[in-house]
Protein backbone atom coordinates (compact mmCIF):
# COMPACT_ATOMS: atom_id res chain seq x y z
CA UNK A 1 0.00 0.00 0.00
CA UNK A 2 3.03 2.18 0.94
CA UNK A 3 4.43 1.78 -2.77
CA UNK A 4 0.59 2.83 -4.46
CA UNK A 5 0.63 5.96 -2.34
CA UNK A 6 4.26 6.93 -2.91
CA UNK A 7 4.61 5.98 -6.34
CA UNK A 8 0.85 6.67 -7.78
CA UNK A 9 0.51 3.33 -9.10
CA UNK A 10 -2.47 3.00 -11.36
CA UNK A 11 -2.15 -0.26 -13.13
CA UNK A 12 -1.02 -3.53 -11.81
CA UNK A 13 2.17 -3.59 -13.67
CA UNK A 14 3.37 0.13 -12.08
CA UNK A 15 3.30 -2.22 -8.61
CA UNK A 16 5.07 -5.22 -9.94
CA UNK A 17 7.65 -2.82 -11.63
CA UNK A 18 8.56 -0.46 -8.70
CA UNK A 19 8.46 -3.51 -5.64
CA UNK A 20 11.02 -5.29 -8.38
CA UNK A 21 12.95 -2.33 -8.34
CA UNK A 22 13.58 -2.37 -4.80
CA UNK A 23 14.24 -6.17 -4.73
CA UNK A 24 14.96 -8.04 -7.92
CA UNK A 25 14.32 -11.56 -6.52
CA UNK A 26 10.58 -10.98 -5.77
CA UNK A 27 8.44 -12.97 -7.59
CA UNK A 28 5.49 -11.65 -10.02
CA UNK A 29 2.91 -14.14 -8.32
CA UNK A 30 3.65 -13.16 -4.96
CA UNK A 31 2.95 -9.61 -6.01
CA UNK A 32 -0.08 -10.34 -7.48
CA UNK A 33 -1.15 -12.67 -4.62
CA UNK A 34 -0.80 -9.91 -1.95
CA UNK A 35 -2.84 -7.41 -4.87
CA UNK A 36 -5.52 -10.14 -4.68
CA UNK A 37 -5.84 -10.14 -1.02
CA UNK A 38 -5.94 -6.35 -0.55
CA UNK A 39 -8.69 -6.46 -3.03
CA UNK A 40 -10.59 -8.99 -1.09
CA UNK A 41 -10.55 -7.15 2.28
CA UNK A 42 -11.60 -3.91 0.57
CA UNK A 43 -8.20 -1.96 0.41
CA UNK A 44 -7.92 -1.84 -2.92
CA UNK A 45 -10.07 -1.65 -5.98
CA UNK A 46 -8.94 -3.53 -8.83
CA UNK A 47 -10.81 -2.14 -12.85
CA UNK A 48 -9.79 -2.30 -15.84
CA UNK A 49 -11.16 0.55 -18.64
CA UNK A 50 -11.14 0.05 -22.26
CA UNK A 51 -8.90 2.79 -23.67
CA UNK A 52 -10.37 3.51 -26.58
CA UNK A 53 -13.16 1.74 -29.43
CA UNK A 54 -9.32 2.04 -31.91
CA UNK A 55 -5.98 2.69 -31.57
CA UNK A 56 -6.56 5.94 -33.57
CA UNK A 57 -9.21 7.16 -31.71
CA UNK A 58 -6.78 6.28 -28.63
CA UNK A 59 -4.21 8.31 -30.22
CA UNK A 60 -5.61 11.07 -29.99
CA UNK A 61 -5.26 10.94 -26.08
CA UNK A 62 -2.52 12.80 -25.20
CA UNK A 63 -2.11 12.00 -21.99
CA UNK A 64 -1.92 7.91 -22.39
CA UNK A 65 -0.18 8.46 -25.75
CA UNK A 66 2.51 11.33 -24.63
CA UNK A 67 5.65 9.73 -25.61
CA UNK A 68 4.43 9.62 -29.48
CA UNK A 69 3.39 13.04 -29.33
CA UNK A 70 6.59 13.83 -27.98
CA UNK A 71 8.68 12.55 -30.85
CA UNK A 72 5.80 14.47 -33.26
CA UNK A 73 6.49 17.34 -31.11
CA UNK A 74 10.50 17.40 -31.61
CA UNK A 75 10.20 16.49 -35.20
CA UNK A 76 7.85 19.55 -35.42
CA UNK A 77 10.35 21.62 -33.37
CA UNK A 78 13.54 20.71 -35.41
CA UNK A 79 11.78 21.52 -38.71
CA UNK A 80 10.90 24.96 -37.56
CA UNK A 81 13.98 26.08 -36.50
CA UNK A 82 15.60 24.63 -39.81
CA UNK A 83 13.14 26.55 -42.23
CA UNK A 84 10.63 29.22 -39.95
CA UNK A 85 13.39 30.67 -37.40
CA UNK A 86 15.16 34.04 -38.66
CA UNK A 87 18.79 33.35 -39.57
CA UNK A 88 21.10 34.95 -37.17
CA UNK A 89 23.61 34.66 -34.28
CA UNK A 90 20.17 35.31 -31.65
CA UNK A 91 18.38 32.09 -32.58
CA UNK A 92 21.82 30.00 -32.44
CA UNK A 93 21.51 28.90 -29.03
CA UNK A 94 17.77 27.27 -29.56
CA UNK A 95 19.18 25.63 -32.79
CA UNK A 96 21.92 23.83 -30.63
CA UNK A 97 19.49 23.09 -27.76
CA UNK A 98 16.57 21.62 -29.97
CA UNK A 99 19.27 19.71 -32.09
CA UNK A 100 20.63 18.29 -29.29
CA UNK A 101 17.59 17.27 -27.91
CA UNK A 102 16.06 15.98 -31.30
CA UNK A 103 19.44 13.48 -32.18
CA UNK A 104 21.12 12.68 -29.17
CA UNK A 105 17.31 11.86 -27.04
CA UNK A 106 14.19 11.56 -28.97
CA UNK A 107 15.06 8.53 -31.45
CA UNK A 108 16.75 6.46 -28.45
CA UNK A 109 13.74 7.46 -26.39
CA UNK A 110 11.48 5.89 -28.97
CA UNK A 111 13.40 3.02 -29.10
CA UNK A 112 13.49 2.26 -25.02
CA UNK A 113 9.61 3.46 -24.89
CA UNK A 114 9.19 0.25 -27.60
CA UNK A 115 11.23 -2.42 -25.57
CA UNK A 116 10.99 -1.66 -21.99
CA UNK A 117 8.24 -1.07 -20.55
CA UNK A 118 7.02 2.13 -18.08
CA UNK A 119 8.40 2.15 -14.96
CA UNK A 120 10.74 -0.70 -15.70
CA UNK A 121 13.47 1.98 -14.97
CA UNK A 122 14.39 5.33 -13.13
CA UNK A 123 14.25 8.37 -15.28
CA UNK A 124 18.19 8.79 -14.98
CA UNK A 125 18.32 5.31 -16.04
CA UNK A 126 15.99 6.07 -19.01
CA UNK A 127 17.70 8.83 -20.22
CA UNK A 128 21.02 7.32 -20.57
CA UNK A 129 19.85 4.20 -22.25
CA UNK A 130 18.34 6.90 -24.39
CA UNK A 131 21.30 8.76 -25.45
CA UNK A 132 23.32 6.02 -25.96
CA UNK A 133 20.81 4.56 -28.11
CA UNK A 134 20.40 7.48 -30.21
CA UNK A 135 24.11 7.86 -31.19
CA UNK A 136 23.92 4.47 -32.26
CA UNK A 137 20.64 5.42 -34.11
CA UNK A 138 21.90 8.66 -35.61
CA UNK A 139 25.26 6.65 -36.37
CA UNK A 140 23.75 3.86 -38.53
CA UNK A 141 21.54 6.55 -40.12
CA UNK A 142 24.07 8.21 -41.14
CA UNK A 143 25.89 5.53 -42.75
CA UNK A 144 22.66 4.46 -44.98
CA UNK A 145 22.77 8.25 -45.98
CA UNK A 146 25.75 7.94 -47.07
CA UNK A 147 25.53 5.05 -49.72
CA UNK A 148 22.16 6.87 -50.93
CA UNK A 149 21.58 9.74 -53.41
CA UNK A 150 20.45 11.66 -50.51
CA UNK A 151 23.45 11.95 -48.75
CA UNK A 152 24.29 13.23 -45.39
CA UNK A 153 23.19 16.65 -45.53
CA UNK A 154 20.45 18.60 -42.90
CA UNK A 155 17.57 17.92 -44.69
CA UNK A 156 17.91 14.31 -45.13
CA UNK A 157 19.28 13.28 -41.21
CA UNK A 158 16.48 15.66 -40.02
CA UNK A 159 13.46 13.61 -42.16
CA UNK A 160 15.45 10.55 -41.64
CA UNK A 161 15.68 10.60 -37.63
CA UNK A 162 12.18 12.20 -37.56
CA UNK A 163 10.58 9.59 -39.42
CA UNK A 164 11.99 6.68 -37.32
CA UNK A 165 11.44 8.39 -34.48
CA UNK A 166 7.64 8.79 -35.23
CA UNK A 167 7.34 5.33 -36.29
CA UNK A 168 9.04 3.36 -33.35
CA UNK A 169 6.77 5.72 -31.16
CA UNK A 170 3.97 4.85 -33.36
CA UNK A 171 4.69 0.83 -33.20
CA UNK A 172 5.12 1.37 -29.15
CA UNK A 173 1.74 3.59 -28.45
CA UNK A 174 0.26 0.48 -30.28
CA UNK A 175 1.57 -1.91 -28.21
CA UNK A 176 0.21 0.02 -25.39
CA UNK A 177 -2.70 -0.25 -26.57
CA UNK A 178 -2.96 -3.81 -27.07
CA UNK A 179 -1.94 -4.73 -24.29
CA UNK A 180 -4.79 -2.98 -22.54
CA UNK A 181 -7.18 -4.39 -24.37
CA UNK A 182 -5.98 -7.34 -23.38
CA UNK A 183 -5.95 -6.45 -19.95
CA UNK A 184 -9.67 -5.41 -20.24
CA UNK A 185 -10.78 -8.75 -22.23
CA UNK A 186 -8.73 -10.62 -19.39
CA UNK A 187 -10.03 -8.77 -16.48
CA UNK A 188 -13.60 -9.58 -17.93
CA UNK A 189 -12.90 -13.06 -18.30
CA UNK A 190 -11.80 -13.30 -14.74
CA UNK A 191 -15.13 -10.87 -13.62
CA UNK A 192 -17.43 -13.82 -15.83
CA UNK A 193 -15.31 -16.58 -14.07
CA UNK A 194 -16.09 -15.45 -10.81
CA UNK A 195 -20.09 -14.84 -11.19
CA UNK A 196 -19.67 -18.36 -12.58
CA UNK A 197 -18.21 -19.60 -10.37
CA UNK A 198 -20.89 -18.15 -6.97
CA UNK A 199 -23.87 -18.62 -9.36
CA UNK A 200 -22.76 -22.75 -8.72
CA UNK A 201 -22.47 -23.00 -5.54
CA UNK A 202 -25.34 -24.42 -3.51
CA UNK A 203 -27.82 -22.65 -1.47
CA UNK A 204 -26.84 -18.85 -3.14
CA UNK A 205 -29.98 -17.27 -4.02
Amino acid sequence: MDIMHRHDCRKVSDVVANLQRLDREMDVDEIHGAIRRLESTGSINLSEERSAVSFLSDLMHVGRNARFWAAVAASAAMLITIYALPQGDSWNGTRWILGAIFLFVMPGYAVTNFFIPRNRLSITERVALSVGLSLATVVLIGIMLSYSSAGIRIEPIVISVSLFSIIIALLAAHKDYSMREQAFEMHGRLLDNEHTEVGGKPGND
